[in-house]
């Protein structure tokens, strides 16, 4: 009988970004704050320690555990910054799907030298061929992940790139539109067009100061490298920022809270 509640409770979806990991279960959001050095620790997989490197995330499963008891399934959205996006100008002929990984691992090992051969990738192709997205994680800070989770009596389901994980939650309300989508977190800006539920142009920035000033550079610089019409709508998702983003003119802003269907006034549980 156990076993049938416990699937029967709502997948938690748990969303690690700049300085801060968003727990969601339904409509209830639970924000818990990272540290500068957690956050160093943790996002720094030159140095990789499978013992130090994930002892924040050690910490926030037991948080789960005592904000979401009995809650075993979980979904994780990762960082840019934990999770680069590449997008990838297409090869000259059409690959099938393994070529494909096969392709885009090779194109980042020319990108970024043997540093590649650390990383999971995971490439597609976009809608109109013209380009190849891939996600890449490192492979032992992933393994090492999911064992923390594993310890903790945790069933991790999917572990995805934010965009990815956004895209994949807003599929009906991004199939048939036009739109910027900003994903904001502190020091970093993942801004994509996203037409008809296809990703195009994707753009990760990294930024000191205001994120207002530096998406709205972001925007200007993308308009500018095309002369098609631009989108006039703007999606943004910014855990832990506050900005007035109204201020960004002329797009129509539709800001989208850390669960969809909450309004962004509703209180979340915080802890410091």
């Amino acid at each position: 009988m156990r076993s049938i509640v416990l699937r029967l409770l709502p997948e938690l979806t748990l969303s690690i970004t700049a300085r801060q990991v968003t727990v969601t279960a339904g409509a209830r959001v639970f924000v818990s704050a990272l540290s500068a050095s957690e956050w160093n620790t943790l996002t720094d997989t030159t140095h990789f320690n499978r013992q130090q490197s994930l002892v924040p995330i050690e910490r926030i499963c037991r948080e789960i555990e005592k904000e979401f008891p009995g809650r075993r399934r979980i979904s994780i959205a990762l960082s840019h910054q934990i999770a680069p996006i590449w997008q990838l100008e297409a090869p000259p002929l059409f690959l099938n799907w393994a070529e494909t990984q096969g392709w885009a691992h090779e194109a980042l090992r020319q990108k970024i030298g043997p540093m590649a051969d650390q990383w999971n990738v995971r490439a597609e192709w976009s809608a109109d061929s013209s380009s190849v997205m891939a996600s890449t994680i490192h492979a032992e800070w992933l393994d090492t992940l999911l064992g923390v989770f594993k310890r903790n009596q945790m069933q991790v389901n999917r572990v995805q790139p934010w965009i990815t994980h956004f895209c994949a939650n807003q599929k009906k309300s991004l199939k048939k539109t036009d739109t910027w989508l900003a994903l904001v977190e502190a020091g970093r800006i993942c801004l994509a067009r996203v037409k008809n539920g296809d990703l195009q142009r994707i753009r990760v920035e990294s930024f000191a100061d205001s994120a207002l000033s530096a998406l709205s550079q972001m925007l200007q610089r993308a308009a500018l490298s095309d002369s098609a019409p631009q989108p006039k709508n703007l999606v943004i998702q910014a855990p832990g920022i506050e900005a007035d983003w109204h201020l960004l003119k002329p797009w129509q802003i539709n800001l989208i809270p850390p669960q969809s269907g909450q309004s962004p006034d509703q209180k979340h549980s915080v802890r410091p």
